[in-house]
């Protein structure tokens, strides 16, 4: 739902536990999400977000457009560069 979809993760803990009765965490989402990208390109984006974690200092921008949908990428920047795709942010 939040991947596929934008749900926010606080909405999907409590969509899911509507539906299924089952308590999920925010980390729970994530960790599984992260598993699912095991391999090669997880292992360059962990590198990535390493690397952007011992910037001094970075910044982020949010840009979005169209392309049949709404989407959005989110890059962090500091000596190097951290694309996110994801779906529109919910402010």
């Amino acid at each position: 739902m939040h991947y596929a979809h934008g749900v926010p993760v606080r909405k999907v803990l409590a969509i899911m536990e509507d539906l299924t009765g089952i308590r999920l965490t925010q980390g729970a989402i994530t960790q599984h999400a992260m598993a699912l990208t095991a391999g090669e390109i997880g292992a360059r984006y962990a590198l990535l977000r390493d690397q952007i974690r011992k910037e001094p200092v970075s910044h982020t921008d949010d840009t979005g457009w169209v392309a049949g949908k709404q989407v959005s990428l989110m890059a962090f920047e500091g000596t190097g560069c951290l694309p996110h795709p994801g779906p529109t942010q919910e402010r």
